[in-house]
């Protein structure tokens, strides 16, 4: 008999949150209707008006604006 492996798989999904204020290291982003604070520490050079992706309430992506557009999109249309 051999062994067995077990994998599970986590998908994760993260939505690109639009910046609407930062102050420091703290960012108020914005998505849909709804707006918290990430902590944008880990991200070099975000600006008010850039997108971002977050886990655990800190930015760890900052996604060009064209691409995080067209996934919005995606968002609205499904």
């Amino acid at each position: 008999m051999g062994i067995v492996w077990c994998f599970k798989v986590i998908m994760c999904l993260s939505i690109p949150h639009k910046i609407i204020k930062i102050n420091k290291t703290k960012a108020t982003v914005q998505c849909g209707k709804k707006s918290h604070t990430l902590d944008i520490r880990l991200v070099k050079d975000v600006r008010k008006g850039d997108y971002v992706l977050n886990e655990n309430q800190f930015a760890i992506y900052k996604v060009p604006k064209k691409e995080a557009i067209a996934t919005l999109k995606l968002f609205i249309n499904a």
